[in-house]
C-alpha cells in the first residue's frame, strides 16, 4: 500500500484514499465526507474500482527534529532500559523497514551506519524521545553470504537533573540470510506482528557512570552527621525548580458542566478552543512543554490539533506523548 492508493474497510461498507502512513501498521485514510481516520492496514483492502494517485517515492535521508511526528510510543508496561535496532517486513523477505526503539527514560540523539569495508556508511541519525520508537527508513537485504553488519551509537539526557551514562557504541553482526528468512523474527511488545528485535545496549545505562566526590556531597554528609538523615531532604527540596511543565486535559467532561445535548461538531470546537487557549498561556509564561490528553477515540481531536499545529505554529516542535505515563492518548509539545 501507498500514499494515495484507493482502499476499502474490510468489515465495514466505505473507503477512502490512503494519506499518510502513521506507524509501519496504521494508516490515515480519507473518507468521503472529508474527515481522515487512521486505520489499522490489515483491516484494508485495494479498492480495485480506481487507479491510485502518484505519489513520490520516500528517500532515506536523515531523521531530522522535523521528523519527530512520525515518532510513536509502544505498549511497554516497564522499561527494560535498552535501546534496540528492529527490522519489521510486509511481504517482501528482502525488503524490510528499520526501526530505532528508545525503552528508556532518556532522550537519545543516535548514529546508525552501515559497515562497508572496514568504514562506516552514513545511513541516518537525529533525536528520540524516551518510550518512544521511530521508522528511520527502508532496508533492501542484498542476496548474498556476507552479513549484515550495523553500527549503532547513542548518548542521552534528561530534561533537568539527571544522572549521565557513557555514550554507547555497538556494531551488530546479522546473518544476512536468516535475516531474510524470518528466523531472527519473535513477538515481542513493540509491534503487533513479529519482528527481528536486536538489543543496542545490554545494562542498566543509569549505572553507567559514577559522579565522583564533590564537595556539596561532602557538605550533605556533614550536615547529615550533625542533624540527622532530614537535613539532605531539606537541601535537596531547596534545590528542586518549579515546573516548567504544563498538563490539560481536553477531554469534554473536563471543560464543560454538561456536555448532553452537545453534537460531536460542537463538541470538538469547544475542546479545539481549549487547545488554543491553554498553548497561547503556555508560549506567554515560563513554560519548556505542555501535554494535552485527548484520549484516543477515532483520533479525530489528535488530528485537527496537528492541523493547527502545521498551519498556526509551524516553528513548535510536537509528537506523541510518553506510553509509559499517558498512553496512546496524549500530544506533547516542547515550547
Amino acid at each position: 500500500m501507498n500514499i494515495g492508493d484507493k482502499v476499502k474497510f474490510l468489515n465495514e461498507t466505505g473507503g477512502g484514499v490512503i494519506t499518510k502512513f502513521i506507524d509501519p501498521e496504521t494508516v490515515l485514510v480519507r473518507i468521503e465526507d472529508g474527515f481522515e481516520v487512521p486505520v489499522k492496514r490489515k483491516g484494508l483492502i485495494p479498492d480495485m474500482g480506481g487507479m491510485p494517485e502518484s505519489t513520490p517515492e520516500p528517500k532515506r535521508s536523515q531523521v531530522s527534529n522535523k521528523d519527530t511526528k512520525a515518532q510513536n510510543t509502544f505498549p511497554e508496561q516497564k522499561n527494560s532500559e535498552q535501546v534496540y535496532l528492529a527490522f519489521t517486513r510486509e511481504g517482501n523477505p528482502y525488503q524490510m523497514k528499520t526501526h530505532l526503539i528508545n525503552d528508556t527514560n532518556y532522550h537519545i540523539y543516535f548514529i546508525v551506519g552501515l559497515r562497508k569495508m572496514e568504514q562506516q556508511l552514513y545511513q541516518y541519525s537525529g533525536s528520540l524521545e524516551p518510550n518512544t520508537k521511530v521508522v528511520l527508513g527502508n532496508y533492501k537485504i542484498a542476496k548474498t553470504d556476507d552479513p549484515t553488519i550495523i553500527s549503532v551509537q547513542y548518548m542521552g539526557f534528561k530534561n533537568g537533573y539527571y544522572v549521565p551514562f557513557e555514550p554507547v557504541n555497538r556494531i551488530i553482526e546479522i546473518d544476512t540470510q536468516q535475516l531474510a528468512d524470518r528466523q531472527y523474527d519473535k513477538e515481542n511488545d513493540f509491534f503487533d506482528n513479529a519482528a527481528a528485535i536486536f538489543t543496542i545496549s545490554t545494562s542498566d545505562i543509569s549505572e553507567n557512570l559514577k559522579f565522583p566526590e564533590t564537595s556539596y556531597n561532602l557538605h550533605v554528609r556533614e550536615l547529615k552527621r550533625e542533624k540527622g538523615k532530614s537535613v539532605e531532604k531539606e537541601i535537596v527540596a531547596e534545590k528542586q525548580k518549579p515546573s516548567d511543565m504544563m498538563e490539560v486535559d481536553l477531554h469534554i467532561h473536563e471543560i464543560v458542566e454538561d456536555e448532553r445535548g452537545l453534537t460531536d461538531g460542537e463538541i470538538l470546537d469547544i475542546q479545539l478552543r481549549r487547545f488554543e487557549m491553554s498553548l497561547e498561556t503556555a508560549l506567554r509564561g515560563n513554560i519548556k512543554k505542555i501535554v494535552f490528553i485527548h484520549g484516543v477515540g477515532q483520533g479525530k481531536l489528535k488530528y485537527e490539533i496537528s492541523k493547527i499545529m502545521d498551519k498556526k505554529y509551524p516553528d513548535l516542535k510536537y509528537q506523541d506523548a510518553s506510553f509509559k505515563e499517558y498512553g496512546y492518548g496524549a500530544t506533547m509539545i516542547l515550547l
